[in-house]
């Protein structure tokens, strides 16, 4: 996890793999690599008072900005997806997304590195099995 002003951050983060862009108060803003583990060490930064205030899937020059921005909390996990038919086939993707006023956490589903939108899904903020820790809730 990288962490500082917007050029900061962006001459640091990896060019080789996609990766979140997270935009908090005060103009800090977080590259995590992708990982739960990266997105854990998100939650301390919000936790000492800093809102999130914008979430984003980067990789090289592009990006995908999907998710509103200063949203009452920001969904992200990491997920593999198969395509059974014919011959197999993996596809890594970052399921992000945020908690809206209704207490329902909106996600998608994005192929990663391609930026490709797949799925869309409405989870209940209290279900464990489908947005446990993974809500960052300002």
């Amino acid at each position: 996890m990288i962490a500082g002003s917007l050029p900061e951050v962006l001459s640091q983060a990896p060019f080789d793999r996609p990766f979140l862009l997270a935009g908090l108060e005060g103009d800090l803003f977080v590259v995590a690599e992708g990982t739960k583990e990266d997105w854990d060490r998100v939650k301390p930064l919000v936790a000492q008072g800093r809102k999130m205030i914008s979430l984003q899937i980067r990789f090289r020059s592009a990006s995908l900005v999907t998710i509103p921005e200063c949203a009452q909390g920001y969904f992200f996990r990491p997920a593999v997806a198969a395509c059974l038919s014919g011959s197999s086939h993996s596809f890594n993707l970052f399921v992000v997304g945020w908690l809206k006023e209704d207490g329902f956490v909106h996600t998608q589903s994005v192929v990663v590195p391609e930026l490709v939108v797949v799925n869309w899904d409405t989870r209940e903020k209290s279900d464990q099995e489908s947005v446990g820790d993974s809500l960052i809730v300002n």
